[in-house]
């Protein structure tokens, strides 16, 4: 092949892989969601990345485990965490995680969490 063939080749192949740089980055933003529509979760939702705000209401904390319950939500946040982590009543946060169900109760395995107060 001439340099020249070689040198558009590559450019082809390289906006071809932005491209699909940009449509995974698209596709694999969580999706932003109410919690009066979490309230309505069914296992066809299992799996799927969402993003939500709330205020914390209580929160349990067990071994290696933190349960977050959000004012206005049925729906139980977890946190997987070896270190102890206390999150105030009351306090705004931002969350991000995945659909699961556990004894047939949906829930949200959280990603990440931030404070918004």
């Amino acid at each position: 092949m001439e340099n020249k063939t070689i040198k558009k080749l590559l450019l082809i192949i390289s906006i071809i892989s932005i491209f699909i740089l940009i449509i995974f980055a698209v596709k694999s933003n969580p999706k932003e969601i109410s919690l009066e529509k979490l309230n309505n979760l069914t296992i066809s939702d299992e799996g799927k990345s969402i993003k939500t705000t709330g205020i914390i209401e209580k929160s349990n904390y067990r071994s290696n485990l933190i349960a977050i319950n959000l004012k206005n939500s049925t729906i139980q946040f977890i946190l997987f965490s070896k270190k102890f982590i206390y999150f105030e009543k009351d306090v705004k946060v931002g969350l991000t995680g995945k659909i699961e169900f556990y004894n047939n109760h949906p829930q949200i395995i959280i990603d990440k969490i931030e404070i918004l107060n």
